[in-house]
């Protein structure tokens, strides 16, 4: 068995109708993704399965659920990047699908306030067409060398796979 920490998000799909999907149930901190505000510079890589998600069409946007401490006013350099794979698992810490696979569909900062926890949403620069047949793996890449709050989490959920 394998476990795969996944953040918790909600994606909108938009196709005939508008619709989201919200993965986990989020309740583990300080699991470094989507990605890790208390350090400069970092980059995570989260696996959903086409299971999980039980949708297709275009992704435009997604939503993370954050602690609330700060501003975040040194991670605001983000670039976030969507694949589709058909891996379920990483079976080392150096077995990340290759950047050059993926899309870019972000590039921007994040707007939450301290204080207040809460969902932080994200609207793409691209849609990201999402096949519905494959996993789908979101990376993201934060890139500015300040640090934030050591308290700075994001909500994730824990999966095993059998």
């Amino acid at each position: 068995m394998k476990k795969i920490t996944l953040f918790l998000f909600t994606i909108f799909f938009t196709s005939l109708c508008f619709s989201q999907v919200m993965i986990g149930p989020g309740s583990l901190e300080s699991e470094n993704a989507p990605f890790e505000p208390y350090y400069g510079y970092s980059y995570s890589q989260s696996i959903y399965t086409s299971a999980e998600i039980n949708a297709s069409g275009d992704i435009t946007g997604v939503q993370w659920y954050y602690s609330g401490t700060s501003a975040l006013a040194n991670s605001q350099d983000l670039i976030i990047y969507m694949a589709e794979s058909t891996k379920v698992e990483y079976s080392s810490t150096t077995d990340w699908e290759p950047i050059a696979s993926f899309t870019q569909v972000y590039a921007g900062g994040i707007t939450v306030t301290a204080g207040t926890a809460g969902w932080v949403s994200i609207v793409l620069d691209t849609p990201f067409n999402y096949s519905g047949a494959n996993n789908l793996i979101i990376a993201v890449e934060e890139n500015m060398a300040g640090y934030d709050s050591f308290s700075d989490d994001f909500y994730n959920s824990d999966i095993t796979l059998i």
